[in-house]
């Protein structure tokens, strides 16, 4: 019986002591699978769903899932069928704060919003080839990062995607980067060095604000930036 059914009946009642207990054992049941914020978990992994496509994701309590180097596969295997690992899901590791390296498989387009954000003792990650847009917020104060390899294929950097990489060293911004958003590098105050391709065509505001220790940025020809872009 659906529990839409289970409602109308006991609305036309009068509701008695038995009814209410009822259904709060009703609820009781309902409530794990309410909460339930991923599809499986698969060598400490989490991962939802769609189609054939396997997206990491985290568990439903809000606390540190992941901790050490962790390994995401290319494909994993659940209730007989065979799913491509294809994306990490909006704050997949966010804030864990043991987490120290994250191998992302080939397969992986996509890595969203927040992915990787409060992981303040990550230290090493290399972007997938595959993978064309890094997201906003992916590594927001993941203050122990001190390099990132970006891949070709990227195209755009979203707001505040790097912001708060305290011990970010330096960063190659590759040929098909045309856009960097809002703050994505501000408060990266280890920043010495960065390197912008003659494609980009927008650069955001405050992009490398509180980066004290940047002395030189060069600004390729046609590139619409507000003067906030800078490091004041």
């Amino acid at each position: 019986m659906k529990t839409t059914e289970i409602i109308r009946i006991f609305a036309n009642r009068k509701i008695t002591k038995d009814m209410k207990r009822t259904l709060l054992l009703i609820s009781a049941g309902l409530l794990p699978l309410i909460a339930l914020a991923y599809d499986a978990k698969i060598n400490g992994i989490f991962y939802n769903f769609t189609g054939s496509e396997a997206e990491v994701t985290s568990s439903n309590d809000n606390t540190a899932n992941y901790s050490g180097s962790v390994v995401i596969p290319e494909s994993v295997t659940y209730g007989g069928k065979t799913y491509s690992v294809t994306s990490i899901g909006n704050s997949a590791f966010g804030n864990c704060s043991g987490l120290t390296s994250v191998r992302i498989p080939e397969s992986v387009t996509n890595i969203n919003n927040g992915a990787f954000q409060g992981c303040r003792v990550l230290n090493s990650v290399i972007i997938p080839k595959n993978v064309t847009v890094i997201d906003q917020n992916v590594f927001m104060n993941c203050s122990s990062l001190r390099t990132v390899s970006i891949p070709e294929g990227v195209t755009s950097i979203g707001i505040a995607a790097f912001s708060g990489c305290s011990s970010l060293v330096s960063v190659t911004i590759p040929n098909d980067v045309t856009s960097i958003g809002n703050g994505a590098f501000s408060g990266c105050r280890s920043l010495t060095s960065i390197t912008i391709p003659e494609g980009i065509t927008r650069i955001g505001f405050v992009t490398f604000k509180g980066c004290r220790s940047l002395t030189t940025i060069i600004i390729p020809n046609g590139v619409t930036r507000s003067k906030r872009s800078d490091k004041n």
